[in-house]
């Protein structure tokens, strides 16, 4: 997986799509699914690169909230540009 350090506003080629936050509990199965979604994106035409985020979670972000539904350090956002060729 590539990473990139630009933001979706600095090109009008990077689309950006949503984070797939699938398993934000374990990093194993998060790796896998960032691999599957890059794959998908892939099979609609666009190449994907990926910034790593670290989000700032306290105690207070899950107050009033069953379980927490992410507790990895970090998550990934891809940025994605069209094959045309």
């Amino acid at each position: 997986m590539r990473r990139r350090r630009e933001t979706c506003g600095s090109s009008s080629q990077l689309i950006c799509h949503p984070v797939h936050g699938l398993a934000g509990t374990n990093r194993f199965l998060y790796d896998v699914y960032t691999r599957v979604a890059e794959l998908d994106l892939r099979g609609i035409g666009l190449g994907t690169e990926w910034e790593e985020m670290r989000p700032q979670l306290t105690e207070e972000t899950w107050q009033g909230t069953l379980r927490s539904y992410w507790t990895l350090d970090s998550f990934r956002i891809p940025l994605c540009r069209m094959n045309v060729f």
